[in-house]
């Protein structure tokens, strides 16, 4: 959200707590007064539903899990990794956003019974399947698609021709945006592709490896499960 005001030329006013953001202030003028603005707040919610409960945190395990954090962090924002976008591409990107997967379906196919489909959230294992960090530079533009086999970490630009519930789940636009990634490892999907983004370089993820090192080196309560 605050990357959408920032976007449309407007800076809230932003809160911090213990390093992670917790309120956006903002107000929205009278179309005739500036004295009658209204000031809003939205500001992070507490969704763990834990009630009645305590738990007990030693001044150590604070240490170890701000260390764990920062080691975590400083391998995933590293500056490395982090690509360029020219007024160009932001708009091509506002255009045609990509999304979480989220939607159902409104029947069964033969023995398979499914109820719903969950928001593709950050678990562990998809953080371990990134083998690559796709890296943009401001000059890496679309381009016409030259019919070249599918790359996983190139961006396409593509036309959906089918329309029914199971499409609307992978592609919520008729013109959606992807990686090839995603295109690979679908099937029986009628589309075609009309643009395409290769990126400037493809960095080595080591997620396994600094994972791995998490878990080994993790010194916080054994008796917290992860969850």
């Amino acid at each position: 959200m605050l990357f959408q005001m920032i976007d449309n030329k407007y800076t809230p006013y932003v809160n911090f707590d213990s390093g992670i953001l917790s309120r956006l202030c903002f107000k929205i003028k009278a179309e005739e007064d500036d004295e009658k603005a209204i000031f809003y707040s939205i500001q992070h919610g507490d969704s763990s539903l834990i009630y009645d409960e305590i738990m007990t945190i030693e001044q150590s395990q604070i240490k170890n899990y701000d260390t764990a954090d920062r080691k975590i962090y400083e391998w995933l924002l590293n500056k490395n990794n982090i690509s360029q976008r020219n007024e160009y591409i932001k708009q091509i990107e506002n255009t045609y956003q990509m999304a979480p997967l989220s939607g159902y379906f409104d029947y069964c196919n033969g023995d398979d019974t499914y109820n719903t489909v969950d928001i593709n959230k950050s678990y562990t294992s998809n953080l371990i399947d990134i083998q690559r960090f796709p890296v943009f530079s401001a000059f890496d533009i679309f381009l016409k698609y030259d019919n070249h086999i599918i790359e996983d970490y190139t961006q396409y630009i593509i036309h959906c021709h089918d329309t029914n519930n199971e499409t609307s789940i992978l592609f919520r636009k008729t013109f959606s945006r992807c990686y090839g990634y995603k295109l690979n490892r679908i099937s029986d999907f009628n589309y075609s592709i009309l643009f395409y983004r290769r990126p400037s370089r493809l960095n080595t993820s080591h997620s396994k490896k600094h994972i791995d090192n998490l878990y080994r080196e993790n010194k916080c309560n054994d008796n917290v499960e992860d969850v």
